[in-house]
């Protein structure tokens, strides 16, 4: 059985509850002053809900051809022109580290949110620490948790 595909299919078996008190710990250790823990503490949940839509998204299912079908059958979006004239200071100023051309960052930007038109209705915590706690992905959500928690300030909904 090829791992990806085990991944995909896991179980949640282990306590949030244990899973929690362990990333509590952690968090503490990285930094993170109790204050702010105890703060983040009523998004830290896990919501079932939000591994039922993140495990059904269709659009992993699709081929390229499926995709690109439906992403190009309005022609170009007059919005990423714009888009990308407007970030490309921003997220790629000369000379600054990585530098990742504004029209890949508009291309997700787009695709994920609309161009922020679609901004969900989940709060970024719950859905994060559900993610950061499921079988599939745990490195991936767990570090970025930990960097969430320490620095929400405007309680934005993640977009699902």
């Amino acid at each position: 059985m090829p791992a990806a595909w085990a991944q995909a299919n896991c179980q949640n078996t282990g306590s949030f509850d244990r899973w929690l008190a362990d990333f509590k710990r952690e968090a503490l250790s990285q930094g993170i002053s109790q204050a702010t823990i105890n703060a983040a503490s009523p998004y830290l949940v896990f919501e079932q809900r939000i591994l039922n839509i993140d495990r059904s998204q269709r659009f992993f299912a699709q081929t390229f051809l499926e995709i690109s079908d439906k992403m190009l059958a309005g022609g170009p979006d007059p919005r990423r022109h714009r888009q990308d004239q407007a970030i490309q200071g921003l997220v790629c100023p000369r000379g600054k580290g990585i530098r990742v051309p504004a029209a890949v960052i508009t291309a997700f930007w787009g695709l994920e949110s609309d161009f922020g038109v679609a901004q969900g209705k989940d709060h970024s915590i719950k859905s994060i620490a559900t993610l950061a706690f499921d079988c599939r992905r745990p490195d991936r959500f767990r570090g970025h948790l930990c960097r969430c928690t320490a620095t929400d300030r405007t309680r934005r909904p993640a977009r699902r």
